[in-house]
């Protein structure tokens, strides 16, 4: 009698046993799925974006709206990003961003060497291949622009995946207002035949091709700006500064381009040279002011008094003898919205001194 009593207290005590390690087992099954796991909360709140330059910040603020907090890290007075030396609180505000915008193509490199590593980046030379040593201006150009809204919107929906639908809405207004201004800018190139300029250095080089213009800067000259680009014009010999003026006072380009920022002395004798021409000076500057309403709006700007310049000559017939458009049909330009600081009178030749 005892030892079957024994025996059934040691087969309760196993069946015990067995049933708490199957407990168990059940509780550790349900903490490594992923569908028994707790939620991870998803993230809240705006995304932190922080911008090399005021134009693609511009650009994320739009796509963003109140779903981010953009902060663009050089002023608008910046002549040249490359020379540009962040501060310790420029570094700190880089280091806790979600996401970092640069524009790449070794104009901001400061700029990916102070974000933290788990920062996503949106590069605009990424997005049009663009490497060290290209122009760097790359929001003057239309695919740049377009591939940096495409960019921007994905890494702002990766960020806050519920706002996904929100930030698609916001891209598809952005195409709507940038596919007006690649509208204006090809019944522009298609109603003047090759129109032509030259530029002081090559920061429009995007904006102008956009436009259809061809570039007829000399080449020794064009070459010399690729190596001084921090330069307002670069220093080219005095034989290559006689051809570039013998250019311009015969008026073999449409209009002389300049970079708004003060002219030495190369570049006063250019400006000199394309009055004695009547070739008239249009200054693009190379920053996006602060006060500008969108970064679609602001090229439109710069666009519009280079627009109305060609366009002014067509009717009167004065367009220089290489280009193939004078006297045809006046385009329909973009609105002047104003950002422009750019001055399209032959008579006022002297860009302001920054």
């Amino acid at each position: 009698m005892a030892l079957r009593m024994k025996t059934a207290r040691r087969l309760v005590m196993l069946m015990l046993a067995a049933m708490l390690t199957a407990a168990m087992a059940a509780c550790d099954f349900a903490s490594s799925d992923p569908k028994h796991s707790p939620a991870t909360p998803a993230p809240t709140g705006p995304i932190a974006v922080v911008a090399s330059l005021n134009q693609w910040a511009s650009l994320a603020e739009q796509l963003g709206g109140k779903d981010v907090k953009v902060t663009a890290i050089t002023p608008p007075a910046t002549l040249d990003a490359r020379n540009f030396e962040p501060s310790s609180t420029d570094i700190a505000t880089l280091q806790h961003a979600d996401i970092v915008v640069a524009n790449g193509a070794g104009y901001d490199d400061w700029v990916l060497k102070n974000r933290s590593r788990g920062s996503a980046v949106v590069s605009a030379a990424e997005t049009v291949g663009a490497m060290d040593g290209d122009n760097p201006q790359l929001w003057l150009s239309k695919d740049a622009r377009a591939g940096m809204a495409s960019e921007l919107t994905e890494a702002f929906s990766k960020a806050r995946p519920a706002k996904k639908k929100t930030f698609a809405a916001r891209l598809k207004t952005w195409h709507s207002e940038e596919g007006r201004l690649e509208a204006a800018f090809a019944a522009f190139a298609k109603s003047h035949g090759n129109p032509t300029y030259a530029a002081l250095d090559d920061s429009a080089f995007y904006l102008m091709s956009d436009l259809g213009f061809k570039d007829r800067t000399p080449q020794d000259y064009a070459q010399s700006a690729l190596a001084q680009p921090e330069s307002p014009s670069p220093q080219s010999s005095p034989p290559d500064i006689k051809n570039y003026q013998k250019l311009l006072e015969g008026r073999q380009v449409d209009v002389l381009i300049g970079n708004g920022q003060k002219p030495d002395e190369t570049a006063s004798a250019l400006i000199a040279s394309a009055k004695i021409g009547n070739v008239p000076f249009v200054e693009v500057p190379g920053q996006m002011p602060a006060d500008a309403s969108s970064l679609v709006d602001w090229v439109k700007g710069l666009a519009s008094p280079i627009i109305a310049t060609a366009s002014a000559d067509d009717e009167s017939g004065a367009g220089s003898g290489g280009s193939e458009g004078a006297g045809k049909s006046q385009s329909t330009s973009p609105s002047d919205s104003g950002q422009s600081s750019s001055n399209s009178t032959p008579q006022d030749a002297s860009p302001p001194a920054q």
